[in-house]
């Protein structure tokens, strides 16, 4: 997180900064001695968190509370309780009266902490063709274009409608790479999908090509398939 101390005490700004500096996910913290210079530099730049102090001069803390330019969660820092009903109509986290412990600000910190939503995991996407060793060869697969997909012993067999193309790999591995119209339906067998003409019984057919379906994959293959009855 990056922090926002605004506070017109040296000696209490130098404090808050030192407590950032054990709390491991505050990345690092700048000072500002007034509320005019706080709000040139969040202008600027995006706040995570802001430490304000109340009782200063010009501007006061709670003028700054109204006149906020973005949307940041507040920790107040005041030796006085006088404001603590108002301040809380703002984005007020918490409340600290001065003198200040260690232990009451990391109390504090944790809960903006905590509001912050998870990161999105990164979605990597899956390709639309891969490359492999047939042979001593690279070749390109248009993935739309591999109609199943077959484990022969140590190596995977990639058919098209015109060629079948041998890899040294094991079908689990490919499994977990291939797009997801890809689907497995026996130990030995993984199908496009998009390519099966009919289901009959446990065998589907890629055109007039029969391929088996055991019992354990069966359910997950006709979830996958868009089925109307």
């Amino acid at each position: 997180m990056k922090c926002l101390i605004i506070d017109d005490d040296a000696l209490m700004r130098d404090m808050i900064s030192h407590f950032a500096a054990k709390v491991d996910f505050i990345d690092y913290c700048i000072q500002c001695e007034n509320a005019s210079d706080a709000l040139n530099l969040m202008a600027i730049e995006k706040f995570d968190l802001m430490f304000l102090d109340i009782e200063m001069p010009e501007i006061s803390g709670m003028d700054l509370l109204r006149n906020l330019p973005q949307a940041i969660p507040v920790i107040i820092i005041t030796s006085s309780p006088d404001f603590a009903l108002e301040s809380y109509n703002y984005q007020v986290v918490d409340y600290l009266l001065k003198p200040i412990t260690f232990a009451r600000f990391h109390k504090a910190v944790q809960k903006v902490y905590k509001k912050e939503p998870a990161p999105l995991p990164k979605l990597t996407p899956r390709p639309e063709e891969i490359f492999i060793k047939d042979g001593h060869n690279l070749v390109k697969l248009v993935l739309k274009d591999v109609l199943h997909v077959e484990a022969v012993s140590n190596y995977v067999s990639f058919k098209t409608a015109t060629k079948s193309y041998l890899a040294l790999m094991s079908l689990q591995k490919l499994e977990d790479s291939l797009p997801d119209n890809f689907v497995r339906i026996h130990r030995s067998f993984m199908v496009n999908i998009n390519r099966i003409d009919r289901v009959e019984g446990n065998t589907v057919f890629i055109g007039d090509v029969p391929l088996p379906i055991s019992s354990s994959y069966k359910d997950k293959l006709l979830k996958r398939l868009n089925l109307l009855i």
